[in-house]
Order: C-alpha cells, then sequence, then structure tokens
C-alpha cells in the first residue's frame, strides 16, 4: 500500500486522457469480498479526493483514437489514509 498523510491524490498518465470517466472505491475490510459495494470518489479534474484509512481506488479513463490508438484502460491501487 502507499502510505500517505495526503488527503487529495493528483493522477499523473504518460499519456494524459481525454477523460476520466469515474473513480471508485473499496474499504480494505472487504478485500478478496468479490460482492462489495464501491463507492464513488469526488474527483476534478486529475485530482481525487483520498478517504482516511485503507482503501481501494479504481480510476477509469479514455483515450480518443488518435492515429489508430485509443480506447479506455482501468487502474486500481491502494492507498492508506493516516
Amino acid at each position: 500500500p502507499l502510505e500517505t498523510s495526503d488527503v487529495t491524490a493528483t493522477l499523473r498518465f504518460t499519456e494524459k486522457p481525454d477523460a476520466i470517466l469515474s473513480v471508485q472505491c473499496w474499504s480494505d475490510s472487504c478485500w478478496s469480498d468479490l460482492s462489495a459495494e464501491s463507492e464513488d470518489v469526488v474527483f476534478s479534474g486529475s485530482t481525487i479526493e483520498l478517504k482516511p484509512g485503507g482503501y481501494i481506488y479504481e480510476v477509469s479513463a479514455r483515450w480518443d483514437s488518435r492515429g489508430g490508438y485509443g480506447g479506455r484502460a482501468h487502474y486500481s491501487f491502494y492507498v492508506m489514509v493516516g
């Protein structure tokens, strides 16, 4: 896990996406519970609000087609805010 005391995080991509579609999280108390409900995460541009405690975050982003490349990707990471 990434440990921090920050309450926000800035998402950085090698190639900036055309849109961040959604950001969701799950409490680490739900680890391995495949039926756990996600929570929406507040985001503005590429900055997301982190929740206190341990959470697994998922970011969904879209790149428009340029030169034959484009599509969607999902990124997940584990952050502990203390």
